[in-house]
């Protein structure tokens, strides 16, 4: 078992950020599929629903990216900047949905 100060200071392994970019890559495509439903959906309750959600999955990937931001500063040859990008989902209007 870590204790919590080895936890918060031990670089990711390569196996830990390909799962983190994964799952960032993961996110970012519910949030784009979570967008089209709630701007197409008929049913209000549909698009709030899809809202709710889209902003529950930004906030996963915005998570998973500052935890990796984070770890790159401790160790930078441990995560690819291709990781860093974001993707085009930061950058998007799918937040702005209601």
């Amino acid at each position: 078992m870590q204790t919590q100060s080895q936890s918060g200071s031990q670089p990711l392994t390569s196996k830990e950020t390909e799962y983190v970019v994964d799952s960032m890559s993961n996110e970012e495509s519910i949030v784009k599929h979570l967008a089209v439903i709630a701007a197409t959906a008929q049913q209000p309750d549909i698009r709030q629903l899809c809202s709710n959600l889209l902003a529950t999955h930004q906030q996963h990937f915005q998570s998973l990216s500052a935890h990796l931001q984070h770890k790159r500063a401790q160790a930078p040859s441990q995560v690819p900047a291709s990781a860093m990008s974001g993707g085009t989902m930061m950058g998007g209007s799918q937040g702005n949905l209601q």
